[in-house]
């Protein structure tokens, strides 16, 4: 993640340099465009007759040129020296006069109090698209290229997620700055920074049939679930997250769509409150849809066949001492794995059952799973027991206290079900175990909720980064829709 964070501070400078740049390469007149129906009955001179400029007493500002069409003008106007300008305007064949406003800064930038457009504003505006769209390249790079034990990394889901967020609204406000220029008139430059400010509602927009496809699905697969398990509160964990996305895209669609009434300074908190809890929606969208396409990718992973060790990660067994549907899967996932190996490469893999004994079990789960690999033609000499863990990640600790015990930069792989092979090699990567690992079926209403409870472990785990990420996102939006509207 160092070399992302390089290759993003590098497009930073890169794109600051070349809007700097052509800022001052354009000069300091400022093109005002504003609609008037003139009919194309008058001509630049009558109109230049009608118009007046004040600064106070002294010269800010001059009008260089005034280009009249049928539906619009355009004044191009250079500052002289920083302050304010008021440009009345007086057409009076057509009963017609405005008054625009200008702000002049010490670098003679002209800002257009009327339309938020400002000299260069299109050079800025660009390379913000260009920023987002050149992230959402670096990032999507790296999830595609991580391997091995990198694509159990959180920052693997964090990578895919803000790429699709950033990609989707770098076309957005790349889209809406072409058409800032093919229609100046109907579109001025404030939509344009709405479009960057509405980046989470743009996202959830673009996002709303894969969600709620998501949320059929899950809401299908837990009644599924329902019905075979009975119910219980963890049953229903992926109906509960359906309803949570639905109901949070139809609020935020009808909190942006609403014809606000009022003053202006409650317009301003009413769009920041909204920008607030869309920011908040739209983070914990990108971070689902990310830790989805990892798990799957996790789930669906073939370990190279260089392994000196393959861990089974246990759980329980039945009292009778023969495995569960659960662990059975697991144990033949590792044992067709090991056989592939030794196919292909004359490599023989040794195998560590993992999992200690409960309160309830008859032996240690690591035993029931040797007896059922001996059975199975693993050769007992290959086999080595861990018989002290009681959970997932002790599995994967005390594993690890054996591996190294015998063997320096040993490659490792590991076996367990599909929906929890990502967050199992999270842990791994944790603990400093070189790892890969793959995952062995299980019903399909079992799976959609089971990723849900390892998805929420997952973001658990994390709470203290999930918080800072999420406060400084919706300062920032928040800070930006403060000033837009």
């Amino acid at each position: 993640m160092r070399k992302v964070t390089i290759q993003i501070l590098i497009l930073l400078a890169a794109l600051i340099v070349i809007a700097v740049s052509g800022r001052f390469a354009i000069g300091n007149t400022y093109k005002s465009v504003f609609s008037i129906y003139t009919g194309g009955k008058y001509t630049i001179d009558e109109i230049k007759e009608k118009g007046t400029l004040t600064g106070g007493d002294e010269e800010i500002a001059t009008i260089d040129e005034i280009e009249v069409f049928e539906d619009h003008i355009c004044l191009y106007i250079t500052p002289k020296k920083p302050g304010n300008v008021d440009y009345e305007y007086r057409i009076e064949g057509i009963n017609f006069s405005r008054s625009m406003s200008y702000s002049i800064d010490r670098f003679l930038t002209v800002f257009d109090d009327s339309s938020g457009g400002y000299t260069g504003d299109w050079i800025y505006i660009g390379a913000v698209s260009l920023f987002y769209l050149g992230m959402a390249v670096i990032l999507l790079r790296f999830f595609v290229k991580s391997k091995k034990s990198e694509i159990y990394s959180y920052n693997t889901v964090f990578a895919l997620g803000l790429s699709l967020f950033l990609g989707i609204n770098g076309f957005v406000i790349l889209y809406q700055l072409i058409c800032y220029f093919g229609d100046p008139v109907n579109i001025i430059m404030v939509s344009v920074y709405d479009k960057i400010v509405s980046s989470g509602y743009n996202f959830t927009l673009y996002f709303t049939p894969f969600l709620l496809l998501f949320s059929v699905l899950m809401i299908v697969s837990n009644v599924s679930l329902l019905r075979h398990e009975g119910f219980r509160i963890q049953n229903i964990l992926g109906i509960l997250a359906a309803f949570v996305l639905v109901g949070g895209e139809i609020v935020i669609f009808l909190l942006k769509n609403v014809d606000f009434i009022g003053e202006h300074e409650a317009y301003v908190r009413y769009n920041v409150i909204c920008t607030i809890l869309t920011t908040i929606y739209t983070y914990f969208e990108c971070v689902l849809i990310g830790a989805i396409a990892c798990g799957y990718r996790a789930a669906k992973h073939i370990p190279s066949y260089d392994k000196d060790f393959i861990v089974i990660l246990g759980c329980k067994f039945r009292k009778d001492g023969s495995l569960t549907p659960l662990l059975k899967g697991r144990c033949d996932k590792a044992i067709e794995f090991w056989r592939e190996q030794k196919e292909k490469t004359q490599k023989t893999a040794y195998m560590i059952p993992s999992g200690g004994q409960g309160p309830d079990e008859s032996m240690p789960e690591s035993q029931a799973m040797a007896n059922y690999l001996i059975g199975e033609g693993i050769p007992e000499d290959f086999i080595i027991k861990e018989t002290e863990s009681t959970s997932t990640y002790q599995n994967l600790k005390f594993s690890k206290k054996i591996i190294d015990e015998r063997c320096e930069d040993a490659q490792v792989a590991f076996s367990t079900t599909n929906y929890h092979v990502f967050r199992s090699g999270n842990w791994a990567n944790a603990l400093g175990l070189n790892a890969e690992g793959m995952g062995a079926k299980t019903k399909w209403y079992f799976w959609p909720n089971a990723f849900m409870r390892e998805c929420a472990g997952l973001m658990v785990s994390r709470i203290k980064e999930e918080v800072i990420i999420l406060v400084f996102m919706t300062i920032l939006y928040a800070l930006m829709a403060t000033k837009t509207f």
